[in-house]
Parts: C-alpha cells; sequence; structure tokens
C-alpha cells in the first residue's frame, strides 16, 4: 500500500497514530513489512481497527525482525487480538527489545496468553508499562503474570494494568505481592 511505502522510506518520521481507521489484517501485513525497514519509528497507534491476530502476527514480526529498530510505544488496543496474536507479540518482547510501553486494552487475551506474557517479561529488560486492561484474563494468567515479576531481578516493568479482567481475590493478592517486592506498581 502507498502508506507502507511511505512508512518504510521515511527516515524522520517519529510518531504515527492511526487508531480508530479500518486497517484490516491485510493491511497490517504491509505495515509488518514496512516497520521492519523503519529504523526511526518511536510510537504507533493501530488501537481500534481491525488487526485481529494476522495483523498483530504481522506487527510482531516486524519487532523482531527490527532488533535494531526504535520503536518504544506500541498501541493495540480494541483490534480483536486473540490467543495466537497475543503469543507472537509475546515472543516479540526478546531480551534485545527497544520496546518500552505496549498496551494491549480491549482485545480478548485470555489467560494461555497471560502465560505467554509472563514467560516474555521473565527475561524482557526493557519493557516499562504493559495494559492488559479489559480482557479475559483470570486467575492462572494473573498468578503467571506475578510469578515472573518476583522472578526477573532485571525487570524494568514499572506498570501493569490489569483492571477489568476476571481476577479473584487470590491473583489479585499475589499480583500484589509481587509489585510490593520490587519496582512495579500494578493498577487491578
Amino acid at each position: 500500500s502507498i502508506l507502507a511505502a511511505a512508512i518504510a522510506k521515511h527516515r524522520s518520521l517519529s510518531l504515527l497514530k492511526l487508531g480508530c481507521n479500518l486497517i484490516s489484517e491485510v493491511a497490517a501485513a504491509d505495515l509488518g513489512v514496512a516497520l521492519s525497514q523503519n529504523l526511526s519509528l518511536k510510537e504507533l497507534d493501530l488501537g481500534f481497527n481491525g488487526l485481529g491476530d494476522v495483523g498483530a502476527k504481522a506487527i510482531a514480526g516486524a519487532l523482531a525482525a527490527s532488533a535494531r529498530g526504535q520503536l518504544a510505544r506500541l498501541s493495540l488496543e480494541s483490534n480483536g487480538i486473540g490467543l495466537e496474536g497475543a503469543k507472537a507479540l509475546a515472543s516479540a518482547l526478546s531480551p534485545g527489545s527497544a520496546l518500552e510501553e505496549l498496551s494491549l486494552a480491549g482485545n480478548a487475551i485470555d489467560d494461555e496468553a497471560a502465560t505467554a506474557f509472563a514467560e516474555a517479561l521473565s527475561r524482557n529488560s526493557t519493557l516499562a508499562s504493559l495494559d492488559l486492561r479489559i480482557n479475559e484474563i483470570g486467575d492462572e494468567g494473573a498468578r503467571a503474570l506475578a510469578a515472573a515479576l518476583a522472578s526477573n531481578r532485571n525487570s524494568a516493568l514499572r506498570a501493569l494494568d490489569l483492571r477489568y479482567n476476571r481476577l479473584g481475590s487470590q491473583a489479585a493478592a499475589a499480583v500484589g505481592a509481587a509489585v510490593a517486592g520490587g519496582r512495579a506498581t500494578a493498577s487491578l
């Protein structure tokens, strides 16, 4: 697409907000290729589009392919992202990732997807904010996230938002205990 070609070639673009448009899974694939070629973009907002799992995988592929990239903030709110897209995004949070803020609020992220993010957080040292509010995370996913927070002494995570999920009191207590032992704050 024309937009993807422009993003790939632009060398000084640092902020791109494309939220609340009609960007589909197919267009997201083109954007993924463009993002892997753009080294100047620091913030990308693709919230409230129709990316789904296919689009999330394309964006995750770009994140993983451009380890030398500068993308620090990524918003993928309300895009219908489920297990497969979330797993791809979690695996893109490699130890060399530049990503500092990731918002996945309002998607379909469940316990299994939260566990994938927990595994990524256990080895990631750059992500400072993870917004998982308004999803389908229950006790199992919350406990996995809590364990990751407690185990990674090199974690940069300062904010974890789990509001409007399905956490029970024991899972919330586990997250609270993990936060109390580190530098992060959690919104439950």
